[in-house]
């Protein structure tokens, strides 16, 4: 049988599936139930900056898009705040740690790195989180998507870097004018990985009501139509790094596990399909993989993974 095991950031992950941060990973129960069903990895659910005062609560919607035989969905959601202080966030990663064995990533956002940040990545790293995934671009508050959003996430990498020992991954927004020379320049930051990417940011029309759908905001949006782009920006950015990338969007399927790691991601994170289906999609997802490398010959992930960026594609 195929070996779907792989190395990523220095952890050893007995699959490439990785459940991305989102309400499935916040807490110690629905990490434990991500093991169960055979996730190499969890990012727990991003710990946002926390005011008791004024929060507002995670706004989830599954659009079905209207457009006869060929229909689509988009997972609309926003988290503009925290829903536990740091302290409750630290307590919940110890608790992971007491009852699993697979890599816990904790996720931060980093809105004001020179405020927080730190203060932050040492608690869960005190907390026992494996690695560190830096949210750079959550909440939506942070709207800069040029240069200017290369140098906060190098801010903000650098200081986290400063503070603990664990791994650091940047998590990179797909509204980027050239993400492959974001990419390159984030790794020069020294990030030790790179998650490729967040969602995208977005804005659904309720007609009845005249107004934004949820919070009456800007959101972000994902679903299976986004896996086009992603593939096209890490096949561009892969053969340029020396850090692994973990690819993240429209990952519905085990065939979505092949094209990114053909594209050359190490691993891929899952959100919208786990939401929307329930943890026993990874189940497939693993036994998919194994069959198409056992159909190929393929005793490893490193023995094609990033077939397609090596080609010339220009």
């Amino acid at each position: 049988m195929a070996d779907i095991s792989v190395d990523y950031v220095g952890l050893r992950l007995v699959s490439p599936v990785v459940a991305a941060p989102a309400g499935t990973t916040g807490t110690a129960d629905l990490v434990r139930i991500a093991e169960d069903n055979g996730v190499g990895a969890v990012v727990m659910r991003t710990l946002y900056p926390y005011r008791d005062d004024d929060r507002s609560r995670p706004h989830y919607e599954l659009i079905r898009h209207n457009l006869g035989a060929m229909r689509s969905t988009t997972l609309y959601s926003s988290e503009h705040a925290a829903l536990w202080d740091s302290d409750r966030y630290a307590e919940e990663l110890r608790v992971c740690k007491e009852h699993v064995q697979i890599p816990i990533i904790a996720s931060i956002g980093c809105v004001r790195p020179a405020e927080w940040v730190a203060n932050y990545a040492k608690l869960v790293e005190h907390a026992g989180a494996d690695a560190l995934e830096l949210n750079v671009h959550c909440p939506n508050v942070v709207r800069d998507e040029g240069p200017a959003f290369v140098e906060l996430i190098s801010e903000a990498l650098q200081l986290v870097k400063s503070a603990v020992k664990i791994p650091v991954i940047p998590k990179m927004t797909p509204q980027l004018e050239n993400p492959a020379f974001a990419a390159v320049a984030i790794e020069k930051a020294g990030a030790n990985g790179l998650v490729m990417f967040g969602r995208f940011t977005g804005l659904e029309i309720d007609i009845d009501h005249e107004e934004p759908v949820g919070q009456r905001a800007y959101a972000w949006h994902g679903g299976p139509w986004s896996i086009f782009y992603c593939l096209r920006w890490i096949s561009s950015a892969a053969p340029l790094l020396g850090i692994p990338i973990a690819g993240c969007g429209g990952v519905a399927s085990a065939e979505d596990v092949v094209k990114y790691l053909l594209a050359g991601a190490s691993v891929v994170q899952s959100c919208t399909a786990i939401i929307t289906q329930g943890y026993h999609v990874v189940k497939s997802m693993n036994q998919g993989l194994r069959d198409w490398m056992d159909r190929k010959g393929y005793k490893r992930l490193d023995d094609f993974r990033g077939r397609v960026a090596r080609m010339d594609l220009a």
